[in-house]
């Protein structure tokens, strides 16, 4: 599904939620997480070209693939606990929203650790 289409669902969902949320609030949340999930399985196969592209130049470049599924790992961690948060927020959760994005960050940090720890190393074998 090309982005036009995509943006098209996002705000058909968006003016369904807001109309119908109008009349009948308890549809609001309803509609605006089957418009997300129908947006996100859309923007799918985007994301297969993407990361199989990536790892084919990753590989070419002779870079460790460790390195890359640290990166691959982190993104993903930051695009869901984005996700997650902006639904929280949507649902008038803020506080909710605001841990699940520290916890993200704290994951973030944990599975960098192998680089942050080879980069530690390689300063380390460098100064002495």
């Amino acid at each position: 599904m090309d982005i036009i289409k995509i943006l098209s669902v996002g705000i058909i969902a968006s003016v369904l939620a807001f109309t119908v949320g109008n009349l009948k609030k308890e549809f609001t949340a309803p509609l605006a997480l089957v418009g997300g999930a129908v947006i996100l399985l859309a923007a799918f196969p985007g994301l297969s070209r993407l990361t199989e592209s990536l790892w084919d130049s990753a590989e070419q470049a002779g870079i460790n693939s460790s390195y890359v599924g640290i990166v691959f790992k982190s993104a993903a961690v930051t695009c869901m606990t984005s996700i997650c948060a902006a639904v929280c927020r949507d649902m008038g959760q803020g506080g909710i929203a605001a841990k699940l994005e520290l916890a993200g960050r704290i994951s973030i940090i944990v599975t960098a650790l192998p680089a942050i720890n080879a980069l530690l190393e390689l300063i380390g074998q460098t100064v002495n």
